[in-house]
């Protein structure tokens, strides 16, 4: 078993002596039983750099300095290279998107046939939009127009990361194509790498790109050549064609500011989570929650991507999800008052579906 695996017991003086000083805010439950922390908590991500990576290292900071032990983030690469490690407890915690996390416990997609059972959503967090961007000359402003002058255009699809190819897919869904890049008329330039992405724009061998609008990536491609973010259709029919493709995106409002928005507009969103292995004793996981959420204004100040995750009482627990909760993060909830009706709905519903 790995090192950081070893258990440093939490008595009930240190609960009483960190409850006393401010720096841990304990339930009720987690006062009633001592726990046993593990002497690390580990917590997986994408590359160093990115976004999951970046916010981690935030999270990190707070229960480094708050729950009593140390957390380390540990940059593993996508979601895939974290399953054998969840399964032999060598990793905590785990922060991605909701929809890579998705395709791993459910089997589909990039994971199909391979399902993990063997982890638990803890909470879900920062919102990320998506939509497609056009140049800033052209005549388009509104989906009814990016269908028409879409057609006979070129796409920047077919990347080495396959959830950006499924974020066409499913916008172009959104758009009324549910048969993909051959039903909307486009042609689909590759994309091997970020550079190559970045160059593709700037260089005009794309006419029309899907991304989350106010990234680094984007920002550089918009001092090269200007680009316009187009809104994505709200009614429920064509919510209806992109949650056929992928169940954990919906509709969201991406503000003014960034380049390319200059007023609100709906894209295309979903959201980041923090994951848990099943193994991980309920105890810790009340902890680690009870910790960021006493120290809010800690976690917000640690980065600004890590704002997108608060206030907690609107995020964390929410019926959107498409993974089932872990019970310490079910226990911290209903402590809390934050767990209701259709979250329960829901978790039954998936705790169902994990079993058949």
């Amino acid at each position: 078993m790995s090192i950081h695996k070893k258990s440093l017991f939490v008595g009930a003086s240190f609960l009483m002596a960190t409850a006393v000083t401010g720096q841990f805010s304990v339930s009720a439950d987690a006062n009633a039983q001592s726990v046993k922390l593990p002497r690390q908590i580990i917590i997986a991500t994408n590359r160093v750099g990115g976004v999951s990576n970046t916010m981690a290292n935030g999270f990190a900071k707070v229960l480094t300095q708050f729950v009593g032990t140390k957390a380390t983030v540990r940059p593993v690469g996508n979601a895939a290279k974290w399953m054998g490690m969840i399964k032999s407890d060598d990793i905590d915690l785990g922060m991605t998107s909701v929809t890579e996390l998705s395709w791993a416990y459910w089997g589909t997609n990039a994971y199909k046939g391979r399902p993990n059972r063997t982890f638990s959503l803890v909470a879900l967090g920062r919102r990320s939009a998506w939509t497609f961007m056009v140049p800033e000359e052209s005549p388009v402003h509104t989906p009814e127009q990016l269908k028409t002058w879409m057609r006979g255009k070129r796409l920047s699809h077919k990347w080495i990361n396959p959830i950006i190819d499924h974020l066409n897919r499913a916008g172009l869904a959104n758009l009324g194509f549910t048969g993909g890049l051959a039903q909307a008329g486009l042609t689909a330039v590759p994309v091997s790498s970020y550079k190559v992405f970045v160059s593709l724009w700037i260089e005009n061998k794309v006419d029309v790109i899907g991304t989350p609008p106010g990234i680094p990536l984007v920002r550089r491609m918009q001092a090269g050549r200007k680009g316009r973010f187009i809104p994505m259709f709200t009614d429920a029919a064509a919510v209806a064609r992109m949650q056929k493709v992928e169940p954990a995106y919906y509709i969201g409002t991406q503000r003014a500011g960034v380049p390319g928005v200059k007023k609100p507009i709906q894209a295309l969103s979903f959201d980041y989570c923090i994951i848990a292995r099943n193994s991980l004793d309920k105890g810790v996981v009340q902890k680690v929650l009870e910790t960021l959420y006493a120290h809010q204004k800690e976690l917000g100040e640690s980065h600004g991507l890590v704002k997108g995750w608060l206030p907690a009482d609107k995020k964390w627990a929410n019926d959107r999800t498409v993974l089932p909760y872990h019970p310490g993060a079910i226990d911290f909830y209903k402590a809390k008052g934050l767990w209701n009706d259709k979250i329960e709905a829901k978790q039954a519903e998936l705790v169902a579906r994990s079993k058949g």
